[in-house]
């Protein structure tokens, strides 16, 4: 009886002992866990009240009528992230900056697309947006009211496309006696319906809209504007090749067609390159969400490349789905000569709307790599808009034209191979 009760008590003293373990174990994962929550919230929290406190010095400059104040409080640009607020502020603060023919320097205090894919969609930002206009135009002048569009339209490129934003401002320029850039505005609107069965993105009544349209055009009269593609502005350099690297299974009849347009655009030598497999074994790859990580198949694809010394650019294309862990699809992923793009999100589409909108892209990444960043309908548009996408010229705006002119495509070249090489590529022989 003794030694059953002894053994009886060993196996609680043990099973208590366990419990007890247990019990430490997941008590030390609940207070580290706690721990660094509790620091992430005070790292949220002070970053917050930098936001607000400048936020708030700005609201009281703008206040007081001092908009140069207002945007040197929040001039620092880097922690005020997604705040929503950040941006309606800054137009504020510009609003009262504008004066007749000046911009008061806004553009260069801005960080191009700084707030892009972090406030689009925004019915908010929109109606602020056109009531600042209203106000500047009434207390500064129509053209300050038109420069506002285009500052806003700078800072976050998901405005670019909005037609409705686009005729207001024609009306601005219209009033402001600026009949040529009214013409060209109207002019651009109208070439957009036109090749779409006169419909408009952001617009609800396509029919009021083409009728306002219409009048406002025959007010502009003809427009001047030229609309080129690359190899109209200057000559591609003969030794130079744009390469394009298929990954996984990619249609040959889509990118053949895709690659004709790429060199007929820049008038350079494009070239298909041999398809790299996807086995779906690769770290890159999300089984759970069947896609591809963005952030680990660009530079895991590009790091292992043999790149020629006479590259361009190489640009990976692939019909598989990618994203991010965090965002469930993308289209592209590019940074400096970098490019990543997909066309999986499109590839129902009939194959002429996949080559116009795959070709878009590819013009657009190599576009950004020259740091040529123009607003809706220009090629170069930077935007998360597949519609707006499908829907841009195929061509470079005047702005767009004088910018490439001046770029030395020499210098342009031997940076991506530098950034190839930090990348891990190996650079070979052409």
């Amino acid at each position: 009886m003794k030694t059953s009760t002894a053994i009886g008590l060993g196996v609680l003293a043990l099973v208590g002992t366990c419990i007890l373990g247990v019990v430490i174990l997941f008590g030390s994962l609940f207070v580290r866990n706690f721990i660094v929550n509790f620091y992430r919230v005070q790292q949220s929290a002070k970053l917050d009240s930098i936001d607000l406190r400048r936020i708030h010095e700005a609201e009281t400059a703008i206040r007081h009528g001092k908009g140069n104040e207002a945007l040197t409080a929040i001039a620092p640009l880097d922690v005020l992230g997604s705040n929503r607020g950040c941006l309606i502020t800054l137009i504020r603060a510009s609003a009262i900056c504008m004066t007749e023919g000046s911009c008061s320097n806004v553009f260069h205090a801005i960080e191009y697309g700084r707030f892009t894919t972090r406030i689009h969609n925004s019915d908010e930002l929109h109606e602020k947006l056109l009531s600042y206009c209203a106000a500047t135009s009434r207390y500064a002048s129509p053209k300050a009211a038109a420069e506002l569009i285009d500052l806003a339209m700078h800072m976050d490129s998901w405005l670019s496309p909005h037609c409705d934003l686009q005729l207001v401002q024609a009306e601005y320029c219209l009033l402001a006696g600026d009949k040529r850039r009214a013409a060209n505005l109207c002019q651009q609107l109208w070439d957009d319906g036109a090749a779409n069965n006169w419909n408009w993105s952001y617009v609800d009544d396509d029919g009021a809209f083409r009728k306002k349209l219409s009048s406002l055009k025959a007010q502009a009269g003809e427009s001047d504007e030229r609309w080129r593609t690359a190899v109209e502005i200057k000559a591609f350099p003969t030794n130079f090749t744009i390469y394009l690297q298929p990954l996984g299974h990619v249609d040959t009849k889509l990118l053949d067609a895709v690659c004709t347009n790429v060199s007929t655009f820049f008038g350079a030598r494009t070239v298909v390159r041999p398809t790299i497999r996807l086995t779906h074994l690769e770290r890159s790859y999300l089984p759970r969400e069947d896609k591809y990580d963005a952030d680990h198949l660009r530079p895991d694809m590009i790091g292992q490349l043999r790149i020629p010394a006479n590259a361009f650019s190489v640009v990976l294309i692939t019909g598989e789905k990618i994203g991010t862990p965090h965002i469930g699809w993308i289209y592209a992923q590019s940074a400096e000569s970098r490019h990543l793009i997909s066309y999986h999100v499109w590839r129902e589409w009939e194959l002429h709307w996949q080559i116009v909108v795959l070709s878009n892209v590819i013009v657009s990444c190599l576009s950004h790599q020259l740091d040529l960043f123009g607003t809706y309908p220009c090629v170069s548009t930077s935007s998360g808009d597949m519609d707006a996408m499908r829907r841009v010229k195929f061509a470079y705006s005047p702005a767009i034209q004088e910018k490439y002119r001046m770029i030395d495509l020499a210098t342009a070249k031997d940076k991506a191979i530098d950034d190839y090489k930090a990348w891990g590529s190996t650079i070979t022989s052409p």
